[in-house]
């Protein structure tokens, strides 16, 4: 009996536990929901303080209601099935009585455990489709939070990694930086923030994102990568490694200036963009994904366009449920591949003297999606030239011939 009490205890424990974090994450958002006034007053610790509920509750009620787990609620109610005997089997309603001055009960109904427990365990089951994106969430999101790359001690090389003239680095000084964001005209938000850090005495790569999930997450998502940059400066982080980090910086220092969030990363960081490191060297430019083809780098995600990103995160942005009709597949191929960004980074930086050291070769190189978007763009740019000049041409032609023709009428009524 003992045992089935401590088992309950438990479990009521862990339900209740999940629904406070649950009940609380739910209540302030209620709370400014819709009002972004009151948005933009609430400061960076109560946004990391919102992520940490919706963490806990997701991982503690997945872990419940996960038939893999050791301890989940489906083995409990075949635990209290086979302890049926230890259950009452009838429920009474005890009460005090004040004109008798004694404790006394009311009979309420018999009690069929196994009937009981049948009923709750059907009902549970109805959530399936709950459950499943649940889950989902967990393994395919949540993961991707603190996912870590082992190395062996021989696999890391100092000897390779870039080495400046001015400070040099090593591998644990560094943040590995990357934003997926969405610029119309202006930057409107920020979609995906990536970092990843190396940690020397564990020899692994650690992997940290943040995804927005509707506007009202958009102010969120910077005050967590506040945190997270607070976070590693107080590590002894000193740089941060990004390429074309220009583009990144002016969107995320826009948006915190926008929205009144302070931080200033020059203060706090050096920087070290691989693409301008690369230009020192080769004397020209170059994009991520043909750089990680001369560094032999094979990618385990599929290139995405940052047009086809901006769609998403524009409607994300639009309509705050569509996070919740995309397809599972989907959200995990845009982690993914901004998560293969910062990972890469890391590979290039740890090997860039191995590549870079000897004469280039000629490469067939296939160009990245990313590549013919910027030809397109340039080429683009380059015929609205040439129609502009042919345009201003065409007109000074025309006011050629009008000129010629009135001096032509002048001569003749002369």
């Amino acid at each position: 009996m003992l045992n089935l009490e401590k088992e309950i205890e438990n479990y009521f424990y862990s339900i209740n536990s999940a629904k406070e974090k649950f009940d609380l994450y739910k209540g302030i958002l209620q709370n400014v929901s819709g009002n972004e006034q009151k948005i933009n007053l609430i400061n960076g610790f109560l946004y990391v303080i919102l992520d940490s509920l919706k963490f806990t509750f997701v991982i503690e009620t997945s872990k419940l209601v996960d038939e893999r787990e050791s301890k989940n609620i489906f083995k409990f109610i075949e635990y209290c099935k086979q302890h049926k005997k230890e259950f009452l089997t009838e429920l009474y309603d005890e009460f005090y009585n004040e004109t008798t001055k004694r404790n006394e009960r009311t009979f309420i109904r018999k009690v069929n455990i196994l009937e009981d427990l049948t009923k709750f365990e059907e009902e549970l089951r109805s959530y399936e489709i709950q459950i499943e994106n649940l889950k989902a969430q967990r393994d395919k999101v949540y993961a991707h939070t603190d996912k870590k790359y082992f190395y062996r001690n021989k696999d890391i090389n100092n000897e390779f990694m870039i080495h400046r003239e001015e400070i040099e680095y090593l591998p644990e000084d560094l943040i590995f930086f990357d934003l997926e964001h969405y610029v119309y005209k202006k930057p409107k938000c920020v979609g995906v923030f990536g970092a990843c850090e190396f940690d020397k005495k564990k020899s692994a790569l650690k992997v940290t994102q943040y995804m927005i999930e509707n506007r009202y997450e958009a102010i969120g998502i910077l005050n967590l990568s506040k945190s997270y940059f607070i976070n590693m400066k107080n590590k002894g982080k000193k740089a941060i490694v990004t390429f074309s980090g220009n583009n990144d910086f002016t969107v995320i220092n826009y948006l915190f200036e926008k929205y009144k969030i302070d931080y200033n990363f020059e203060e706090n960081y050096d920087s070290i963009d691989i693409q301008k490191e690369y230009e020192k060297v080769r004397k020209k430019s170059i994009g991520l994904k043909n750089l990680e083809k001369q560094f032999d780098i094979i990618r385990e995600s599929e290139v995405i366009s940052g047009s086809n990103l901006a769609k998403t995160f524009h409607k994300i942005m639009k309509d705050k449920d569509y996070i919740k009709r995309m397809p599972k597949d989907k959200v995990e191929k845009i982690l993914l591949y901004n998560e293969q960004d910062v990972v890469n980074l890391f590979h290039i930086y740890m090997n860039w003297n191995k590549y870079m050291d000897y004469e280039e070769e000629e490469i067939a190189e296939i160009k990245s999606i990313e590549d013919i978007e910027e030809e397109e763009l340039f080429t683009k740019e380059k015929d609205m030239s040439i129609e502009k000049k042919k345009s201003l041409e065409e007109v000074e032609i025309k006011d050629s011939l009008i000129n010629i023709y009135e001096d032509k009428e002048n001569i003749i009524k002369k």
